[in-house]
């Protein structure tokens, strides 16, 4: 999902959109960053889909995991996701 992502927003970046090779932690800190410098208005939602990734990271190694609270942040962060994508195509 974020190399799709990172593939429709590149040509109205201007720039290139590099990942780093590794967990999409990593990844969605340079996508998040290519966001909110071309939109600032991004930010909050980019934070809102970091503190997301950091609950569905740290469900993988919880013994306990708030399966509805995942999945909300998922569906939110998806949602976020959907518009950059739909503007940018």
């Amino acid at each position: 999902m974020l190399a799709d992502l990172a593939e429709d927003l590149q040509p109205l970046t201007q720039e290139p959109i590099e990942f780093s090779p590794g967990d999409v932690v990593e990844q969605w800190v340079d996508l998040g960053w290519a966001l909110t410098n071309r939109w600032p208005d991004t930010s909050e939602d980019a934070a809102a889909t970091s503190r997301a990734l950091t609950r569905l990271q740290t469900a993988f190694i919880s013994d306990r995991v708030d399966v509805a609270a995942v999945h909300r942040d998922m569906l939110a962060v998806s949602e976020f996701f959907g518009g950059p994508e739909d503007q940018a195509r």
